[in-house]
């Protein structure tokens, strides 16, 4: 009877089973740090694309000087108004802008499939105030915490959870070369 009371009394394995139990939520917390530091370093490297991809656009030149109105400038030098194309692929484009917004990104898995969007915002009537505008918007997978939700949330009675997360930037800068 004593070896039986001394057994129960006995705190062996204890850390073990608590730590089994804390497990599970332990690697769930460091796996939402993984997840969502890379998701902002992926926001602020899209972020510069489109710093860079309008800070090029903003610096070039029309191709009529002087410009009777502020015009876009050439369709060699720059996109045509709303011209996008989806990296990997604008290396291959004609726009000056778009190839600068990609050769800010990284070469890496992780930004492919963003779209990168640059429109002229022209001038309003009497004001020097035409823009340019460079967007990078595109999906970002959450790989572990993704995993995760989409598994769990059914079995809550929640709706699926595709793992992506839309991430958007854009960057906006004055036409310098206006009347």
């Amino acid at each position: 009877m004593l070896k039986i009371l001394s057994f129960l009394r006995s705190s062996k394995g204890q850390s073990l089973t608590e730590f089994a139990l804390i497990l599970p939520f332990l690697l769930l917390l460091i796996g939402a740090v993984i997840d969502f530091g890379l998701a902002f370093f992926v926001s602020q490297m899209i972020e510069n694309a489109a710093r860079d991809g309008a800070r090029v656009a903003a610096t070039i030149r029309s191709s009529t000087v002087p410009p009777a109105a502020p015009a876009f400038p050439t369709a060699e030098a720059l996109a045509s108004p709303g011209l996008s194309c989806t990296v990997p692929s604008c290396a291959s484009s004609d726009s000056v802008v778009l190839k600068r917004a990609q050769a800010a990104l990284p070469d890496s898995n992780l930004f492919n499939g963003f779209t990168i969007t640059s429109t002229f915002i022209p001038a309003s009537e009497g004001l020097n105030d035409a823009r340019i505008k460079v967007a990078v918007n595109g999906p970002f997978p959450l790989a572990i915490i993704g995993s995760f939700l989409n598994s769990t949330l059914p079995l809550v009675g929640g709706n699926s959870f595709d793992g992506n997360l839309t991430l958007d930037r854009s960057a906006t800068m004055r036409w310098e070369w206006q009347n």
